[in-house]
């Protein structure tokens, strides 16, 4: 990733977006990217190290647009997935009033207010859950993307083998639960591994992990030290485009002497839900991949297909907040009296150094 020659996708998005500001001058506007646009990368002409972040921020200075970045998680705001990116607010507002009237100060203490609000009701995970019969449904007419008949680096077999030896479990092990649930080989072989390594304790809590990383990933074996950490985490993992989350919980109800292990995949529509798309936005059966008699649509969109969507997509928990904070510390009628004032001080002062120039002619 490469703003400043244009390399890459992210490079020659930039380059668009910094045409656009410059051709149509918008009053306002809004950056998303990933979290390491803060970590510098490259030293400038002054010797100093600087982030991607710092040279967007000059780039919209040159313009003489205010802009800021905010750091967001979206756990933060009441979401029960964790999800940081990098956002930059951009406003057509000159930089000195915007800093004399504390835009980005006041902006920060919104979303600080929001964030004590969404922690003390923050969102179930299982309020994003499609009813296990719609699932059922889900699962049957729209087919998980099947696995190649070959794969041309077959070594995670190898490395598997040695987990399975290393710790006692069953080789193979029985993954049959695991692949009716939607997922491949090894990402199924790679689950029943870590629930073997680290059995499920606590009742009626979820755990998570994304398990469309090979097991050196997962199980960060490529790390020093001999002791291999749980990748199960009681939020869930940040989505990405080949993200396959699977998720698991001992469910005990009431009357139940026993609690039973539920094995789950996170769907592609739950995925979309997870980041502010409900199910009633969706018309016509469309979001279900159903026509209304019940039977499979021909043109329905795949799991991994919305999955990829939902790990490329603005995340609403970031979006709302970041809005509703903008909105409310930028008072446009102070900023145009603030510009004007000041467009009115560079005149007299102007007109001052004119007319010192000329009596000292």
């Amino acid at each position: 990733m490469n703003p400043r020659n244009g390399v890459g996708t992210t490079g020659t998005t930039l380059d668009a977006v910094l045409e656009h500001f410059r051709m149509r001058r918008p009053r306002t506007g809004l950056l998303e990217n990933v979290p390491e646009m803060t970590s510098p990368t490259t030293m400038n002409d002054e010797g100093k190290w600087e982030s991607e972040s710092d040279w967007v921020i000059e780039q919209f200075q040159l313009m003489a647009y205010f802009a800021f970045p905010v750091l967001m998680d979206a756990q933060d705001y009441g979401s029960p997935m964790a999800r940081i990116r990098w956002w930059l607010v951009v406003l057509d507002i000159d930089p000195a009033c915007a800093k004399e009237l504390g835009i980005e100060q006041h902006a920060s203490e919104i979303l600080n207010g929001l964030k004590d609000g969404y922690r003390a009701a923050p969102h179930s995970i299982e309020d994003f859950f499609i009813c296990a019969e719609n699932m059922e449904q889900l699962v049957q007419n729209i087919p998980f993307k099947r696995e190649k008949a070959a794969r041309l680096d077959d070594g995670w077999k190898d490395v598997h083998l040695g987990l399975c030896l290393s710790y006692d479990i069953e080789w193979p092990p029985n993954t049959d639960h695991v692949r009716s649930k939607g997922f491949g080989v090894r990402g199924a072989e790679v689950i029943v591994i870590a629930m073997k390594l680290f059995p499920l304790t606590d009742v009626n809590v979820w755990e998570f992990f994304d398990a469309n990383c090979d097991a050196v990933r997962v199980f960060r074996l490529d790390s020093p030290g001999d002791k291999i950490p749980s990748p199960w985490r009681r939020i869930m993992p940040t989505l990405v485009a080949s993200s396959q989350v699977v998720g698991r919980i001992l469910h005990k109800k009431d009357g139940e002497a026993e609690p039973q292990l539920e094995v789950k995949k996170i769907h592609g529509l739950e995925a979309m839900r997870l980041m502010g798309w409900d199910l009633n936005m969706y018309s016509d059966g469309d979001a279900f991949g159903m026509r209304e008699d019940g039977s499979g649509r021909d043109d329905s969109q795949s799991p991994e297909l919305l999955s990829s969507l939902a790990g490329n997509a603005w995340c609403c928990w970031h979006t709302v907040p970041l809005v509703l904070a903008v909105l409310g510390s930028v008072n446009w009628a102070k900023v145009t009296r603030g510009s004007t004032a000041r467009s009115l001080q560079l005149k007299r002062r102007a007109t001052t150094d004119s007319e010192d120039e000329s009596s000292s002619d």
